[in-house]
């Protein structure tokens, strides 16, 4: 049996937004806890395969200048009352 925090990472990586919503929506103390665990290591994984050592460091500069973009453009759009991320469900 897949626990909700892997069942959620899943939803998350293969675009079943609902899916990862809902069981977000369900998790216990100790869930966010092993999927945050989870989440730190799908984020490792992409980002060693992203970006190769030795690389140009421009290439990373403007990816995490265009994520934090978005994440601006996001908070503004919800406005000022919205709790810091509410976009993974209200994570702690």
């Amino acid at each position: 049996m897949v626990s909700d925090p892997h069942a959620a990472l899943r939803g998350l990586l293969t675009g079943r937004m609902r899916g990862h919503e809902r069981r977000l929506r369900r998790f216990a103390e100790a869930d966010w806890r092993r999927y945050a665990d989870l989440l730190a290591g799908a984020l490792l994984v992409a980002v060693r395969r992203r970006f190769v050592a030795g690389q140009d460091r421009g290439p990373v500069i403007r990816f995490v200048a265009s994520v934090r973009g978005t994440l601006r453009r996001d908070r503004a759009r919800r406005g000022p009352g919205a709790r810091r991320g509410a976009g993974l469900g209200g994570a702690r």
